[in-house]
């Protein structure tokens, strides 16, 4: 386990009971007691460890090379593997190229522990993400967002650039509570439909209820994807 004073250095957002049964089902497997205790206390989105998936979907894809009796809760590109709970609760290393795992004598929380991110102290934090939208239905994708985040003013699409590789982009310029801000398109001949996309960094306060309306985002066959650039400085510029 991470310690109360360890944590306090951290953002965590912890998972309710349906929300880690829905990563349970999801997965297919039943869930190491450490790795339920992971996300009953730091959950996803989260700045302690980022070797670690940050949604429900990235845990599902790691599983799908492991042995129905692993549980997959890391990938190290560094070196080329993925880390499991194995049978006997201990951390097995599959390296990519190598037929058997490695039993690497530690537990859940020792690699936690031992991948710690160093804490950004007091500078005021937000979860950085873009909302993806691959879709024609433009209109309701800008009433989705204008009823989410309040957004107002919408000016209509305005010709940006078109990108060596003929991306054409355009914006829409409107207003939010925050001031001036856009919603994109980009369209490309080869893409079955245009993607829309909005940048949007939010407040800690804000993360649960804002969860909430991306599963309800996930139900309007608009070709919703969150992308999650994770816990970073507020006035970070990371998802341009």
């Amino acid at each position: 386990m991470l310690s109360s004073d360890t944590l306090s250095n951290y953002v965590s957002t912890p998972l309710s009971d349906a929300e880690i049964a829905a990563v349970e089902e999801a997965c297919g497997r039943a869930l190491p007691t450490d790795v339920r205790s992971w996300l009953e206390t730091v959950g996803y989105p989260q700045n302690v460890c980022y070797r670690l998936p940050e949604n429900a979907d990235l845990f599902v894809t790691i599983q799908r090379s492991m042995p129905s009796n692993t549980f997959a809760f890391a990938t190290d590109d560094d070196l080329d593997a993925v880390f499991a709970v194995g049978p006997r609760n201990t951390v097995l290393k599959f390296t990519y190229g190598q037929e058997q795992p490695v039993d690497t004598g530690t537990t859940f929380w020792d690699y936690v522990n031992n991948n710690l991110a160093e804490p950004f102290g007091d500078i005021e934090l937000a979860w950085h993400t873009q909302l993806s939208f691959s879709t024609d239905r433009e209109d309701e994708v800008i009433a989705l967002l204008s009823r989410a985040f309040s957004l107002t003013e919408f000016e209509g699409w305005a010709y940006v650039d078109t990108s060596p590789a003929n991306v054409i982009t355009h914006h829409n310029n409107c207003n939010s509570p925050r001031g001036s801000t856009f919603v994109s398109r980009q369209t490309y001949h080869g893409w079955a439909t245009p993607i829309c996309y909005f940048n949007y960094k939010i407040p800690l306060d804000d993360i649960r209820s804002l969860k909430a309306t991306f599963r309800h985002f996930d139900g309007e066959s608009v070709g919703f994807k969150l992308i999650d650039y994770g816990i970073l400085p507020f006035d970070l510029d990371s998802d341009g």
